[in-house]
């Protein structure tokens, strides 16, 4: 808003004039240096709530004891109907924003737990190779034990063959 439209004086007549100019309401309340929102509080004090021009044809606002058509009070229900609908669905993203920030920390947390389980088989893996490779040194060990004592068994054996009369 300008600061030079402040000083304009706020009247139902300079309204009217500016509206016959096929200004928008917007518009108005800048040049009179106020919201739209205050406008609108002006035109209910002046009886012109809802009023608008159309087509260079002046259409008054319904006097305050003359009830809107029923199309209106129909628009009206629907808009009602959307905002509460509106509010519903944003009650609905909340609470999905909620979940997908809890999912988020449950991946963070798997995959953390996945880290550390890689780890843990990984050290497991080394340990069963190190354990592998300590019993097999023993087999082999005990293995060459049982070769030594079977070529020492084939010799005696054999010596004896060798010796024993017939």
């Amino acid at each position: 808003m300008s600061q030079a439209a402040v000083n304009v004086e706020v009247s139902k007549e300079k309204y009217l004039s500016l509206k016959e100019l096929e200004l928008s309401d917007y518009k108005i309340a800048s040049k009179f240096g106020i919201t739209p929102a205050k406008l609108s509080s002006y035109k209910k004090g002046w009886g012109l709530e809802g009023f608008s021009l159309k087509k260079g044809k002046k259409q008054e606002a319904l006097p305050k004891n003359q009830e809107p058509d029923s199309s209106f009070q129909e628009l009206k229900s629907k808009l009602s109907q959307i905002m509460d609908e509106n509010e519903s669905l944003k009650q609905e993203v909340e609470t999905l924003r909620s979940k997908k920030v809890e999912l988020l920390d449950q991946i963070s947390s798997l995959r953390s737990d996945k880290e550390s389980n890689t780890q843990k088989v990984a050290n497991v893996k080394q340990q069963l190779a190190e354990e592998y490779e300590e019993e097999m040194a023993k087999v082999e060990g005990e293995l060459q034990k049982y070769k030594e004592l079977y070529k020492t068994l084939a010799a005696a054996f054999a010596t004896h063959l060798v010796h024993e009369p017939q």
